[in-house]
């Protein structure tokens, strides 16, 4: 996992765009409020590496002011070509792959800071981030709980460049099946509050039984593929040393906590996994 690009310049000219683009009392409404937008993206600004420090608007009192900035994310041309735009500041792999989960498409943006208690927000492009459905509707409008996140914002949150991300493969003695389970560990002093982000993360998003889902897959894959190759003559060594490049490749596209990366590892230091190849070709 590795932090996105955000699109930070003309983010007030974004909103009046938006604005722009309603009509009759609406757009005169959201035009009227340019100036105090403006304040509160500033304050968005100031604080987004410690986001905690965010305060909320209120609203009493203005009820339709809050449904007309709630409505700005709807149809709407210049959302849409926003939306384009924070897209495609991302890595070719980001382009197309939720940063919450890694396994699926990126398919709707979630609002990190809620739009329902932070309407003033609700077309920030520094508050919307590009993922996949369920991720979305798993973190729902949760964010923070005792002044801490609970979710890695991947705009601003600091991602370590340390293994976190950790895999057991354990073999059916029997059988050979594997058993594949995925766990956090700060093995390499990743600081207090930022690992504690992290697990939440991971907890409220189900990740690591997600992942556990998928691995069989591709390690079933890599399984028929290594067994082809040896059945054709090639040597479990150079498998091992094709392995461990596609792990080269992968960790520097999608960093070194990636889940596909952390199985990688996990496979090429697996000798049963190779040795269940080279004794009976024994199908997992």
């Amino acid at each position: 996992m590795k932090n996105l690009k955000y699109r930070d310049w003309d983010l007030i000219e974004v909103y009046r765009s938006i604005a722009n683009n309603c009509r009759g009392e609406k757009k005169t409404t959201l035009l009227n409020e340019l100036s105090r937008i403006n304040q509160r993206y500033d304050h968005y600004q100031e604080n987004n590496r410690n986001l905690i420090n965010i305060s909320q608007y209120n609203f009493e009192g203005r009820e339709v002011i809050k449904s007309y900035l709630l409505e700005c994310y709807g149809d709407n041309v210049n959302l849409n070509k926003l939306k384009v735009e924070i897209k495609s500041l991302q890595d070719t792999h980001y382009k197309a792959i939720c940063p919450y989960c890694g396994l699926n498409s990126n398919g709707t943006f979630d609002h990190y800071i809620p739009k329902e208690v932070f309407p003033d927000y609700s077309v920030l492009s520094l508050n919307l981030i590009p993922c996949c459905e369920k991720c979305n509707s798993i973190k729902g409008e949760r964010w923070k709980e005792n002044d801490r996140l609970l979710f890695i914002n991947y705009y601003f949150s600091v991602i370590p460049d340390q293994r976190y991300l950790y895999v057991d493969i354990e073999y059916d003695r029997s059988t050979k099946v594997p058993t594949i389970t995925y766990k956090l560990e700060n093995n390499n002093n990743i600081e207090g509050e930022i690992f504690a982000v992290i697990k939440t993360h991971y907890q409220k998003l189900n990740l690591c039984s997600r992942y556990e889902e998928h691995a069989n897959n591709v390690v079933s894959e890599l399984y028929e593929r290594i067994k082809l190759a040896y059945e054709e003559g090639e040597d479990i060594g150079s498998q091992q040393h094709e392995l461990n490049r596609q792990l080269r490749v992968k960790k520097e596209r999608k960093g070194i906590n990636d889940w596909e990366v952390a199985l990688l590892f996990a496979v090429s230091d697996c000798k049963e996994f190779f040795n269940s190849i080279t004794d009976t070709l024994l199908p997992i």
